[in-house]
């Protein structure tokens, strides 16, 4: 199956039993409501209407809840060679397994300030995932505040090839080979800095990625730091003043140094928009398929409050000309875990379709 180019700007409208969503019910029911206040021993149908509705849905929530495949939570830690240190990340499963079986498997990337527990405690990430078809392994990574790169001031901090390599292999280690990882069905996943990350690390490792979900993704790191004429560092968005010194342990330089041309050539290595134009050369010159090329979800929120919607919307244009499998979402919602819990269920709906042969 394919899909192509979907773009949502549509501002989610009320909820409303009677009308299209609009608040204003004008139907015939509506003035029954109107008459019951001057007969107050007349039942509206309206109101009748809800109750039903009210005990169908809450028939269906506890059906899908008591048919949820039962999974377990662990936490487990491994020595890191690319970090020098040990690392804890968080795990989720199904309870059942079939050695037959081969399981795809989802990479969730936490945000600036964040921890490998923030999906498994501030969302509801286990009740979605039984929910899933097919079974679903789920890794959350400890990326700290690395913006998920091997820094290029700290050769100690190689948190892309810890993402990219060693958390693949210690997951297969700590689960003794219990649970083998379909490699042609995996995704990745986050929400800001995280949603950068797995932007940035999809787009590094197109074999490697079937599905990448990006949620707020803060896209235009490394380009916030722009270098002016003078060739000193400054940051585009001001509202993203709290991440200066990650963004500069991370890619480099400073607010007071010029641009080195090693700073410049790693940033533009990891800056999505080039990564980006580079694969649609490649498929210009190659003949790729879009298929062969990861599907990218995008969420950003109109309210949100680092002012993140240009740039998502500028990259949905972008992989528009370039011809990718993509959908772009502008919802109402903030820069909160509101907005990603219901990003991330809307996420595995469609990473459901990504996923079926």
């Amino acid at each position: 199956m394919q899909w192509f180019g979907y773009q949502d700007f549509g501002v989610r409208n009320s909820f409303c039993l009677c009308s299209a969503g609009d608040g204003i019910c004008s139907r015939p029911h509506y003035r029954a409501l109107q008459y019951s206040m001057r007969n107050k021993f007349r039942i509206p149908w309206c109101m009748l209407s809800f109750v039903i509705a009210s005990l169908f849905l809450s028939f269906n929530v506890w059906a899908q809840v008591s048919t949820a495949r039962p999974l377990v939570l662990r936490t487990d830690s491994a020595y890191s060679p690319a970090l020098g240190r040990m690392k804890s990340f968080t795990v989720l499963l199904p309870t059942a397994y079939d050695s037959t079986m081969a399981y795809p498997v989802l990479y969730l990337l936490h945000g600036f300030g964040g921890s490998h527990r923030d999906w498994s405690m501030r969302t509801e990430l286990v009740q979605y995932v039984g929910r899933f078809p097919t079974p679903l392994i789920v890794v959350m990574p400890d990326g700290e505040n690395s913006w998920y790169v091997n820094s290029l001031t700290n050769p100690r901090d190689r948190f892309e090839d810890y993402i990219a390599n060693e958390i693949p292999q210690a997951v297969q280690k700590k689960l003794q080979g219990k649970y083998r990882i379909d490699t042609t069905r995996q995704a990745i996943a986050g929400l800001s800095m995280g949603g950068y990350g797995a932007t940035m690390l999809a787009l590094r490792y197109p074999d490697r990625f079937r599905c990448v979900g990006a949620f707020s993704a803060v896209l235009t790191v490394p380009r916030d730091l722009v270098p002016v004429a003078t060739g000193v560092n400054i940051v585009a968005n001001p509202t993203a003043i709290f991440v200066i010194p990650s963004l500069f342990a991370a890619f480099g330089g400073s607010t007071t140094s010029p641009v080195s041309e090693n700073e410049r050539a790693f940033r533009t290595d990891h800056d999505v928009f080039a990564l980006l134009v580079a694969h649609q050369a490649k498929q210009q010159a190659k003949k790729i398929s879009p298929e062969a090329l990861p599907y990218i979800y995008l969420a950003v929120g109109i309210q949100d409050r680092l002012r993140l919607l240009p740039g998502n919307a500028e990259f949905a244009n972008l992989l528009r000309v370039a011809a990718f499998r993509y959908e772009y979402h502008e919802l109402p919602g903030g820069h909160d875990w509101k907005f990603w819990d219901a990003s991330l269920q809307s996420f595995l709906q469609r990473l459901q379709k990504v996923f079926q042969p």
